[in-house]
């Protein structure tokens, strides 16, 4: 099974059990996160609103959870470099490779922050490097 097929199943189980369960309840912050970095690595231009949609309603679900709050970074970060690959079109050379550079910046700091997390959230952690590293 490809990794977007699983992406696509573990959003099906997360909407399935966000309306199953009214109290303390993961999927409140796991549905709306996974979507958020579904859509970061699977959608084309034009899904900011979505994806600040997504990260909006994972942040008022964190409760404080430290962890949380680092993932949601890391998957707004991998989304700022999306943002900026979309700004690029046709230009020069020297820009092009400026933009990259701000790129790698983006996706490097992500990377720290999902190795912050790896200990305490590994599942969540294997997900992205997966997804946004390959």
């Amino acid at each position: 099974m490809e990794f977007r097929e699983k992406m696509e199943n573990a959003i099906g189980f997360f909407e399935r059990s966000s309306n199953e369960v009214e109290y303390s309840n993961p999927s409140r912050f796991c549905l709306p996160f996974y979507r958020s970095f579904y859509t970061v690595t699977f959608k084309k231009e034009g899904a900011e609103d979505e994806i600040q949609r997504y990260l909006t309603d994972a942040k008022d679900a964190t409760k404080g959870s430290k962890n949380k709050e680092t993932l949601i970074r890391a998957v707004e970060n991998l989304a700022n470099a999306l943002t900026e690959a979309h700004k690029i079109q046709k230009t020069n050379l020297d820009t092009i490779q400026h933009h990259l550079n701000t790129y790698r910046k983006y996706c490097d700091y992500a990377a720290g922050l999902i190795s912050d997390v790896s200990d305490d959230a590994p599942g969540a952690a294997q997900v992205l490097q997966r997804g946004g590293f390959r």
